[in-house]
């Protein structure tokens, strides 16, 4: 099957790479080792290379470059209520801050408004860091796993968009024979006929449990959650302990304020859903959680958990767009689109590069009406 990204040399580059690096480690690597790899390994990865900045810019990803405006207004409600509380001596830390695009337009809405803060920027991405340090402020080349701070000594905001995202994790499954636990399989990585090819191999159970119990105990002290084992059966699980380290390390450093992170993506809730009180990196709309109450580590996973959608309506004509609703509910959850919608879309922005949508977002079916209602957020006067 095909790739949009064949036709860009960088990514063959990456390809070649990373099938030397399959062989290199003797012939299969599991899911994070390649996740590792590909995106942070060398000067040709992912985000070390201008693959990623280029195709954001032109256009390839989302939020384009014409949506960033709004949705920094978007996000900069909650942050800007957080930082006015300091008086001027706040901060705000945004970890993995990609082309600097947020850090540019939120500094610009500070200084409009008259509020005054600290930007502190942290990217593990040399490239990266070079275009967010020409914003001003302060700009650590480090990963977000190991802040450059002293403990508790952020007052204000640590934020970051999509970062869980990039983060290597491994991915297992429990094998069910007659209704009974076999064992655990794991994803790696092979070589076949020159194609680099996913396969499911027996992993080490002890490993496996201690890993996730690594993840489980920081967790649970968070506020109340519970596991059940039980959960790993027929599904399969992306166990991330990098997740639990960054919470660790945010707690770390957090004197006063927030940790606001954002994730579209629906593994973690998915991961996490059974047993818990509120759900890391989940809607607490979907559990009835009021936000305002919520623990000061208020960690989510929705828009809606931040703001009003009538707000959403209201920035979006500002901007020149206009706002249609598919379906009688306002109310949904982000879902993370398939690839083959991802596609599509990007495919629609090719062809018709003044139309523009802020993700596609489906509500797997909460209600009685049996359809998913998508927001498209699209250019005024385009077709």
């Amino acid at each position: 099957m095909g790739s949009e990204f064949e036709a860009i040399p960088e990514f063959t580059m990456l390809q070649n790479r990373m099938r030397q690096f399959i062989a290199d480690q003797g012939g299969a690597i599991p899911f994070d080792a390649f996740m590792q790899e590909s995106l942070y390994g060398r000067t040709d990865s992912y985000y070390q290379s201008r693959v990623n900045i280029d195709y954001q810019i032109n256009g390839g990803d989302w939020p384009t470059y014409a949506i960033r405006p709004y949705f920094a207004e978007l996000l900069s409600r909650p942050i800007f209520r957080q930082l006015s509380e300091f008086n001027g001596q706040g901060q705000l830390v945004e970890l993995g801050g990609g082309t600097g695009a947020f850090k540019a337009n939120i500094l610009k809405l500070g200084q409009d408004q008259g509020l005054k803060f600290k930007y502190i920027s942290i990217d593990n991405s040399r490239k990266l860091h070079h275009l967010q340090a020409q914003y001003g402020g302060e700009s650590y080349l480090t990963s977000a796993l190991n802040l450059p701070l002293a403990d508790r000594s952020v007052n204000g905001v640590i934020f970051a968009n999509e970062l869980v995202d990039a983060f290597p994790v491994r991915y297992l499954r429990a094998v069910i024979t007659n209704d009974v636990f076999s064992h655990f399989e794991e994803l790696r990585y092979r070589v076949k006929r020159n194609n680099i090819e996913h396969q499911w191999l027996p992993a080490d159970d002890a490993q496996i449990r201690e890993y996730w119990l690594r993840q489980r105990e920081v967790l649970e002290l968070t506020d109340g959650f519970s596991w059940d084992w039980d959960i790993l059966n027929h599904q399969m699980m992306a166990v991330n302990t990098l997740q639990a380290d960054l919470i660790r390390e945010c707690s770390r450093v957090l004197n006063k304020g927030k940790i606001i992170l954002i994730d579209y993506g629906n593994t973690i809730y998915n991961l996490l859903r059974k047993g818990a009180k509120w759900t890391i990196f989940a809607s607490p709309d979907h559990l009835n959680t009021n936000v305002e109450n919520m623990h000061r580590l208020a960690y989510f996973a929705d828009l809606s958990a931040l703001v009003n959608f009538s707000d959403l309506e209201i920035v979006a004509r500002q901007s020149g767009l206009t706002v249609q609703w598919y379906g009688p509910q306002r109310h949904f959850l982000w879902e993370q689109i398939t690839s083959q919608e991802e596609v599509e879309v990007k495919k629609q922005l090719r062809e018709n590069p003044t139309a523009y949508t802020l993700n596609i977002q489906l509500l797997k079916n909460e209600g009685s009406d049996g359809t998913s209602k998508v927001l498209v957020l699209t250019r005024s006067g385009a077709d």
